[in-house]
Formats: structure tokens, C-alpha cells, sequence
């Protein structure tokens, strides 16, 4: 069963995430996540960009942190930022309304 890292600064968006996944655990910074990623326990990583007003991109060193051990990297946003997730190689990106508006059913 693949293992899924969800880092965000906001516990109540891995509250509604973690459902779609069948074994995931919670990152809430940059540096939680980074040390759970080089734990390389997981199989890949959900990540928001912007991890707090400490940290607004802290998301992107997260997949980089996360790309560097081979995982796939899902990034997740309030603005668009596929520009630069594509830069990294990242190939999911999407925006956190999905999260606040209801996952399509296909993604059930």
C-alpha cells in the first residue's frame, strides 16, 4: 500500500484529504516534512506551496527535498503555480478550491 506524505500549515486540510489516500501522515512545515521524506518511508508527497506567512514557498523545497529521493510530487495552491511546479518536474498540480468546493467524483 503506498505510503502518502500531506504537508500543510492548516491540520483541517489534511482532515479532508487524507480520506482520498489509504495511508498518509501529516507534515505541518517544511522541516517536518523534509525529515519525513529523508525518513524514505513514503511513496510520494501532497504538498502545498505556501506553508504559512513564515513560510510561502515552503512547498517548493519540499519537493525538492522529495524529488532528490525519486518520489512524485503532487502539488497543491490557492494561486496557479504550474509554471513553476513544472520547472521541477512536477506533473500534478491543483488548485486548493477543489479541496474547499469538493473533490470531483471521479477523484473518489
Amino acid at each position: 500500500m503506498p505510503r502518502t506524505l500531506i504537508v500543510d500549515d492548516m491540520p483541517e486540510v489534511y482532515d479532508k484529504v487524507r480520506g482520498h489516500f489509504e495511508d498518509s501522515s501529516y507534515a505541518p512545515t517544511r522541516q517536518q516534512a523534509v525529515r519525513k521524506i529523508e525518513s524514505r518511508e513514503y511513496d510520494r508527497v501532497l504538498t502545498d506551496y505556501h506553508l504559512g506567512d513564515d513560510d510561502p514557498q515552503g512547498g517548493l523545497e519540499v519537493a525538492r527535498a522529495a524529488i532528490e529521493k525519486g518520489l512524485p510530487v503532487i502539488l497543491m495552491s490557492r494561486e496557479n503555480q504550474e509554471e513553476e511546479a513544472r520547472k521541477l518536474g512536477i506533473r500534478f498540480v491543483f488548485k486548493k478550491s477543489v479541496i474547499q468546493n469538493g473533490w470531483p467524483d471521479s477523484a473518489r
